[in-house]
């Protein structure tokens, strides 16, 4: 929706005391005028993590799926690179698993490898004595 006519609806609901309509449609006034720069945001990614910057990377995924929670390679992304980088592998689990709840229909083959890997952690941690929920 155009951004000029979401927010002229915003300030008619606004006038008219109708606060959770025009609630909406300023929000969507908002939401068409943010750029969208979840595809920069995630080829940086990828670029920094093929030069070992792993942490410059996740922060980059983070961006990227923050910009657009409907990029599904961003989420795997910083799930996957988590998983590499941090030591606690609960963080790498909680962004897999956020992936599968949220993605598993999109991209079957990277929902077969998270569900996968975080089987293979937990079996881990839990040869380590950690407790798993």
């Amino acid at each position: 929706m155009d951004p000029t006519i979401s927010y002229r609806m915003a300030k008619l609901y606004h006038e008219q005391d109708s606060l959770k309509q025009a609630t909406y449609y300023a929000g969507m006034a908002v939401m068409s005028l943010r750029p969208d720069y979840d595809k920069e945001y995630y080829l940086l990614g990828i670029l920094q993590k093929e030069q070992g910057e792993l942490k410059h990377a996740i922060t980059s995924f983070e961006k990227a799926y923050n910009n657009n929670h409907r990029n599904h390679k961003a989420l795997f992304g910083l799930a996957t690179t988590s998983d590499a980088y941090y030591k606690d592998k609960k963080i790498a689990i909680k962004y897999y698993q956020k992936y599968i709840s949220k993605f598993e229909v999109k991209d079957v083959e990277m929902a077969i490898f998270a569900k996968r890997r975080i089987e293979e952690i937990k079996k881990e941690l839990f040869l380590d004595g950690v407790k798993v929920e």
